[in-house]
């Protein structure tokens, strides 16, 4: 048990220095009107919800989309160890860190007005699983849209990948 311990605490501060200054981001921002999909590894997880239709008003439409993006930055601001990196009118990428090892994931989140979409996109940069954790992070932020005290009425309609729907 001592020696588990000896090394987890030995090998933290290497874990970090690595993960920290060979990795490069994830994060391939805007392509095709929507975000990359993930790969076939099961550290990288993406959603895709859709706030409204066309039979709405353009212009009530619009305010909704507002609410949508100022309520999902708000609570990206709340996600504990979570850094914005770009920040641009319709996209977001952040880096957001394990608790422990500091492990980085990439957070991406881009607001399509055009079709009326939020994407979302978490990645680890490094291993082979996460263990959920991307899942749970957009979960947590789409619980949040969906939270009783937002003022705004969020459809859960979702596309499981990070694809351009036609």
């Amino acid at each position: 048990m001592f020696i588990i311990f000896f090394l987890l605490i030995a090998v933290r501060p290497l874990l970090l220095y690595a993960n920290s200054r060979f990795t490069n981001s994830r994060a391939k921002g805007v392509l095709d009107a929507g975000l990359a999909e993930c790969s076939v590894r099961p550290n990288c997880f993406c959603r895709n919800h859709f706030y409204g239709d066309n039979t709405f008003d353009a212009e009530k439409l619009t305010e909704t989309a507002r609410q949508h993006w100022s309520t999902l930055l708000e609570a990206v601001a709340r996600l504990p160890r979570t850094t914005v990196v770009k920040a641009e009118d319709n996209y977001v990428h952040c880096e957001a860190r394990s608790f422990y090892f500091g492990f980085i994931d990439d957070l991406e989140l881009f607001h399509n007005e055009g079709d009326s979409c939020i994407y979302f996109r978490s990645e680890s940069r490094v291993g082979y699983s996460d263990l959920g954790v991307n899942e749970r992070r957009i979960t947590k932020l789409i619980q949040e849209l969906n939270s009783p005290t937002a003022d705004h009425t969020f459809l859960p309609n979702s596309q499981p990948n990070c694809q351009t729907l036609d």
